[in-house]
């Protein structure tokens, strides 16, 4: 498991059978993740199954944005090693665009989400070929 998140690297690291590799950087107080240069060159020759990332805004017109540059570059360059994105974003995130741009939204693979977000708009992220997975306590199941 590769991740820029020291927070998520703790609660991981305990658990048996996963390894987890922490990204280099400098560590942002806010957001507990590390980011910087640094963390572009511990990824290389990484590559990345499946991404999973977070997110302060998402639109079809400016993608996957975050309020931090910073941020956004260090989530940017875990795409370009990934081989799939997915984004985990509650109904608030949506049609809510931030300072820096992560990706298009063309480049998310999969996106988990509630059924709080309206149809209508689930639809539009559908209709460039992004799966769309809606979560709820019991279940999860495909828009």
């Amino acid at each position: 498991m590769v991740t820029n998140a020291v927070n998520i690297a703790c609660e991981l690291a305990g658990l048996p059978g996963i390894k987890v590799m922490l990204c280099g950087g400098m560590l942002d107080p806010g957001s507990f993740e590390l980011v910087g240069q640094l963390v572009s060159k511990a990824l290389e020759g990484i590559f990345i199954h499946k991404f999973f990332v977070g997110t302060d805004g998402i639109t079809i017109d400016n993608g996957l944005t975050n309020r931090s540059e910073s941020e956004a570059t260090a989530a940017r360059e875990l795409t370009v090693h990934s081989g799939q994105t997915i984004l985990l974003a509650d109904h608030q995130k949506f049609i809510r665009s931030n300072l820096a741009r992560v990706i298009p939204a063309e480049k998310i693979s999969t996106i988990v989400t509630t059924k709080k977000v309206p149809a209508s708009t689930l639809l539009e992220f559908s209709e460039l070929g992004i799966e769309i997975l809606l979560a709820s306590s019991e279940k999860m199941e495909r828009f």
